[in-house]
């Protein structure tokens, strides 16, 4: 990461710091920034420090001058290096001498650099810069912990300075759009309002109910397995709040307006079966309340439950239209296209953001009976969490993919459940074990385990989610994702991350 020495970028970066729990060291030489890459070229610094690399680590960002030689040499002695480029590094053990140089300078053009060193003592997303490695054979799947950004993604509690909000109009002093007489109970803190959420444990009633820490919370127990309503699956995943589309005053709040049930591309379901809101699946229980969503290209049940149906094989016999920019090549499987959409099953729900939110978190787990023999084939299974309207920045409305761009399929390197081999060209490591596969019906197959995915918002706004799962290619050998504990958050987000869970 390179930076300059303007103030709110250095202040951003170490709000980031605090967030992850990490130290950072941060060297800037902004004038003699492409000087600096030429000299750490020749000091040989990417090849020592990718050969000492250990992936999922990261945290210290250095870049400029000399110093960089010195400040990676001390990390390394650490043993705290992470990856250090986005160059290829066989191109630079390749080179010599003076032609290090000018390979340097040519990665750099094509890709950029990033040094990230130190010791992450959590599991979170890491940062990548675009284009990302490419994956091949000596690469193994199953390790991600990231997800790209044609820039730097960053985190932060501050709201950009002109985001619609907070500009004071007649009789709203602080400009949220409620006044005093729309229930504003705080006219001079515009993250007060009936259009907030209530943040759980603060003691501040930012909803203006008349009492702080009220959000709702478990309003699915007791829900019916089969889902016939999909404001239930809404309340499945944790969003407790309905409202409507007129609402105004102290009634416009934050909730759910409407929820539909439907294919990948809009068009209404036919098959029920597809989904289901589980108490259970196999081993794997809601990450909170009672029930999850769950979606699939097969039957949305575990073997135990009724309708269920082996995913070894469930053709429903329809096409599907796919969501816009879909199929689309992966980037792990240069020249492989996926085939038209099939069995295809989506929720969408259209909500109204709370007016102090800035982002949103959600939880999935995505199971794949394509695995290990359909790697890199056009039977490329897909799960997509899209939002409407599309985020800044995204090549489309997904917001869920690992460090290369890849959507959540089997085609991509956030499969961890799994039992360890090589399948289609790719090393899994599977390093969450096959545990969470029995009582599925995916025994012998994968699964993601449960992967966080947070996206940017705009406060206020009204969005559409859909979450989409289809077939490729043919309507056999299915797929199924669980969908669970959304949250709303305060932070401010330039990016969309997708983090496994921790390895065991």
């Amino acid at each position: 990461m390179l930076l300059g020495g303007n103030r709110d970028p250095l202040r951003l970066v170490k709000k980031v710091a605090r967030k992850l729990g990490v130290a950072i060291t941060i060297v800037i030489d902004r004038v003699h920034v492409l000087e600096s890459l030429w000299k750490a070229a020749w000091r040989e610094v990417l090849v020592r420090a990718y050969r000492r690399r250990r992936p999922g680590s990261f945290a210290r960002v250095v870049s400029g001058g000399g110093r960089i030689s010195t400040s990676l040499s001390r990390a390394q002695d650490r043993g705290e290096c992470g990856p250090a480029a986005l160059c290829y590094a066989r191109t630079m053990r390749a080179v010599r001498s003076m032609r290090r140089a000018c390979a340097f300078a040519v990665c750099f053009l094509a890709g950029g650099l990033v040094v990230a060193c130190g010791s992450k003592r959590k599991p979170d997303a890491a940062v990548y810069f675009l284009p990302p490695p490419v994956t091949d054979a000596a690469t193994p799947f199953g390790h991600s912990t990231a997800s790209p950004d044609s820039g730097i993604c960053t985190y932060g509690s501050d709201a950009p300075a002109d985001d619609g909000f907070c500009k004071p109009g007649p009789d709203d002093a602080d400009g949220d759009g409620y006044t005093v007489a729309d229930g504003d109970c705080n006219d001079s803190d515009c993250a007060v309002n009936p259009g907030a959420f209530d943040l759980p444990g603060n003691g501040i009633d930012e909803d203006c109910s008349g009492k702080a820490d009220d959000e709702p919370l478990g309003c699915d127990t007791g829900l019916a397995l089969e889902g016939n309503d999909p404001l239930e699956a809404a309340k499945a995943m944790g969003l407790c709040r309905q409202t409507t589309t007129g609402a105004a005053g102290r009634s416009k709040t934050w909730g759910v307006v409407a929820a539909r049930w439907a294919k990948p591309d809009g068009t209404a379901e036919t098959f029920p079966l597809s989904r289901g809101l589980l108490p259970a699946f196999g081993t794997n229980a809601p990450r909170e309340g009672a029930r999850m969503l769950a979606l699939s290209s097969g039957t949305a049940r575990a073997p135990y439950q009724p309708g269920h149906l082996s995913p070894k094989g469930v053709d429903k016999g329809y096409t599907c239209g796919a969501p816009q920019g879909y199929p689309k090549a992966a980037p792990a499987c240069p020249g492989i296209v996926s085939g038209e959409c099939r069995d295809g099953a989506a929720l969408e729900v259209d909500i109204r953001v709370p007016t102090n939110a800035h982002s949103f978190g959600v939880k999935q787990n995505f199971f794949t009976f394509e695995y290990p023999e359909f790697i890199c084939s056009e039977y490329n299974d897909y799960f997509v969490t899209m939002i409407t309207p599309k985020p800044a920045g995204l090549p489309d409305r997904n917001v869920a993919f690992d460090q290369q761009g890849n959507p959540i399929s089997v085609n991509n390197s956030l499969l961890q459940v799994c039992s360890p081999q090589v399948a289609g060209g790719k090393a899994f490591k599977c390093p969450l074990g096959d545990d969470a596969l029995t009582g599925t019906g995916f025994e012998g197959r994968a699964a993601t385990g449960w992967l966080s995915t947070r996206a940017p918002l705009v406060r206020g706004s009204t969005i559409t989610l859909t979450f989409a799962i289809w077939d490729s290619g043919d309507g056999d050998l299915d797929s199924t994702v669980l969908v669970d504990d959304f949250q709303w958050s305060t932070d401010v987000l330039t990016c969309a991350t997708t983090t496994p869970s921790a390895p065991k």
